[in-house]
């Protein structure tokens, strides 16, 4: 694990509002969330066998490579600074899209979510993107 990567995280995810309940999530990039990321506890932890963040980081740069896509951003819903070897936790990643749920399901399938919603499961964080109103928000989650 990259323990300055994890503080730039932290910091920024700080920057933002750490989590809290009965409040929107903080959305973080892909970049943020996965770089120097090798805990196989931050995302996907349900997974038998698990997937890792390595994988995950794959996947979900290839979704959101789609012409279709708009953008693709991991929500952070647990953060314990004083515990240096864990990263901070997502059980939800939303994709900003026009496609359908059918074609989201399809991408999606290697990382093997539990559910893929629409819109945001806490309300709006303030750092989703605006977009017409023709693209979606989808969340991936995993239990």
């Amino acid at each position: 694990m990259n323990s300055e990567s994890r503080l730039r995280l932290i910091e920024r995810i700080k920057e933002y509002g750490m989590p809290q309940p009965d409040a929107p999530l903080p959305l973080v990039t892909l970049e943020e969330f996965f770089s120097g990321n090798d805990d196989f506890g931050s995302i996907g932890c349900n997974l038998s066998p698990l997937l890792g963040p390595r994988l995950f980081y794959e996947k979900l740069k290839e979704i959101r490579a789609l012409a279709n896509v708009k953008a693709v951003l991991v929500e952070i819903n647990e953060v314990v600074p004083e515990e240096p070897e864990t990263w901070p936790f997502s059980d939800r990643v939303y994709i900003f899209t026009d496609a359908t749920h059918d074609e989201v399901s399809h991408w999606a399938a290697a990382l093997r979510p539990d559910a893929i919603e629409e819109g945001f499961a806490r309300g709006r964080p303030y750092q989703a993107p605006d977009f017409e109103p023709a693209v979606k928000t989808y969340a991936l989650w995993w239990d």
